[in-house]
């Protein structure tokens, strides 16, 4: 089925956009050792559920589509390029425009997941955006988000990394957001940091950041940041949402 590309004044997604990323669509849903543990560590810290359909938006190369598959979950999944959509469409996947994402149906997802989604959407969006998503979930589903850390100077390579990047999160914009759109953050962490890893430098990259954050971390949190939860030495952030219960 041919895919029609929506008219855009500023399409910052055509093919230049993924040859700029790096992306192989020849690799589309392949699925490394490193993002295979990686997600399991998200998964794992979500509260405990079934999960039988997920919707991955901005699913990218298509990794998380192929975690899930894996775990014999129906996967979906929502981008912004077309070129995306097609190759996810041939392996297999149900995959949809960006903007097809308020015609999915509703309540139908046990997980919806935006990795590196966030950060793409104009601040005066957001709140319609999430609200989109919560619509889409099953009764105690859970939607899970990752994106530059905006409370950490270590977030900023990421955040400035990106030209379609528009919109810094940290934990105060995101819990307001949050309470607009009627969710519960369930959980504000940093990213899962596996110990897989390409080479063996970034491993102990990995573990000196683990090191920091166990012995400094807390103190210049305790001094500077009572009560907050982001991780100051993560240059991601990870959120989890659940609706909001009205008492």
């Amino acid at each position: 089925m041919e895919i029609q590309r929506p008219p855009s004044g500023n399409d910052l997604f055509d093919a230049g956009y993924l040859d700029w990323k790096g992306w192989d669509l020849t690799q589309f849903a392949a699925l490394s050792a490193r993002e295979r543990n990686y997600f399991q560590q998200e998964v794992a810290a979500l509260p405990k559920q079934q999960i039988r359909r997920a919707l991955d938006v901005g699913f990218g190369l298509g990794a998380f589509l192929a975690f899930g598959r894996e775990r014999n979950w129906q996967m979906s999944g929502t981008e912004a390029s077309l070129e995306l959509v097609e190759a996810a469409r041939i392996a297999g996947f149900d995959a949809y425009p960006a903007d097809a994402l308020a015609s999915l149906p509703a309540g139908d997802f046990d997980l919806i997941t935006c990795f590196d989604v966030l950060e793409h959407i104009p601040l005066q969006d957001m709140t319609a955006f999430l609200l989109t998503l919560k619509a889409r979930l099953s009764p105690g589903g859970v939607l899970l988000c990752r994106f530059p850390n905006g409370d950490s100077p270590f977030g900023r390579a990421f955040q400035n990394g990106d030209p379609t990047h528009c919109t810094v999160l940290g934990e105060a914009r995101v819990n307001h957001v949050a309470r607009q759109a009627g969710l519960q953050v369930i959980r504000f962490a940093g990213e899962a940091r596996p110990t897989i890893d390409r080479s063996w430098r970034m491993v102990v990259s990995r573990l000196v950041v683990h090191t920091l954050e166990r012995t400094l971390e807390p103190c210049i949190k305790r001094v500077m940041f009572p009560g907050w939860r982001f991780a100051l030495f993560s240059p991601n952030s990870v959120v989890a949402f659940r609706t909001r219960q009205e008492t």
